[in-house]
């Protein structure tokens, strides 16, 4: 553009004055355009979380037009906790529906289960049939469209780990000091143990100190996040957690590492995932994706020889699928 404009100039149909402002215009256009480029990844960033702000904030209206107008709270699927939970169960289903939340679509019909903190429960399925809207709702995150879901929540030692966990910038200590009732006297011989556990120890080794200010979402891989997030449930020694696809970015070696953890800490877990891997680190399983023709109620659990997934182990048992196309 500023080859052509010298052109002009020099054949003095525009002056040196015009040329200087148009310059300086050009400058500022490619100032604009690469701070773009150069800054694209945290704009992305702020467009998602601005979105999730925006759902969060659509969720709490719809919260507040159901207390308005809603039904009262003595209808099933408003029951309180404290009522439908026994003794050491940690989450109760019953006759629950699910479905997106338009309501076009039926993800889930008519599921009860109960599981306890010796409960290992996978949900399987192809990509879209509704594996994390139920994870979700096991968590209280959704509200099923009938039937009952109850969970106790983190006071009573259930989280719920995602699959890209939230890291943040600050020291190691800090990261996996994350949730709140931890031991906050933490040694460092205690932390990179931990680390060690989980196969994070190129983390330690490489710092001068645990209290070292690191941006750790621009260090951290994917699969380093995971494990500081196992490492975190570890930590807070909880008593049940929800994972949704919280081992995909980890190697075989160390998601059977991770998982026989939780085993050796007493916790139970439901997991969402599509490793056949996971199979043996699991008492029952939940597939989700095939049509089934009746609409009866899948509550009971039943050994599958006819239909069995691959590399299921003897003596795991798998539900009746749940899905619904409608």
């Amino acid at each position: 553009m500023l080859i052509s404009l010298w052109s002009v100039y020099f054949k003095d149909e525009i002056e040196f004055g015009v040329f200087t402002q148009v310059s300086i215009a050009f400058s500022v256009v490619k100032r604009v355009f690469s701070f773009i480029v150069d800054n694209f990844p945290d704009i992305a960033n702020l467009i998602s979380n601005g979105q999730r702000l925006s759902e969060i904030g659509h969720g709490f209206d719809l919260s507040v037009h159901d207390f308005e107008t809603g039904p009262s709270l003595s209808a099933s699927h408003s029951a309180p906790e404290a009522k439908l939970l026994a003794p050491g169960v940690m989450i109760h289903v019953e006759s629950a529906t699910l479905k997106i939340p338009s309501g076009e679509r039926t993800l889930v019909r008519n599921l009860s289960i109960d599981l306890d903190q010796e409960s290992r429960f996978l949900i399987v399925g192809s990509s879209g049939c509704g594996k994390t809207s139920l994870l979700r709702t096991f968590s209280g995150l959704w509200s099923p469209a009938s039937g009952v879901v109850a969970s106790r929540g983190f006071r009573d030692g259930v989280i719920f780990v995602p699959q890209k966990p939230y890291v943040f910038s600050g020291s190691l200590r800090e990261q996996l000091l994350f949730y709140p009732d931890v031991e906050l006297d933490l040694n460092q011989e205690r932390m990179y143990t931990l680390l060690d556990s989980v196969s994070l120890s190129s983390v330690h080794q490489t710092l001068e100190s645990s209290e070292a200010f690191i941006d750790w979402p621009k260090v951290l891989s994917v699969g380093e996040q995971q494990r500081i997030a196992f490492a975190r449930v570890l930590l807070a020694k909880v008593k049940f957690v929800l994972l949704d696809e919280s081992t995909s970015a980890l190697d075989i070696p160390t998601e059977r590492a991770v998982c026989q953890l939780l085993q050796d800490a007493g916790a139970g877990y439901v997991s969402v995932g599509h490793r056949s891997s996971l199979l043996p680190f699991n008492d029952s399983v939940l597939e989700l994706g095939l049509i089934v023709t009746a609409a009866g109620a899948c509550v009971m659990p039943m050994t599958m020889p006819s239909r069995r997934l691959d590399g299921l182990p003897q003596g795991v048992l798998a539900f009746k699928d749940c899905w619904d196309a409608s």
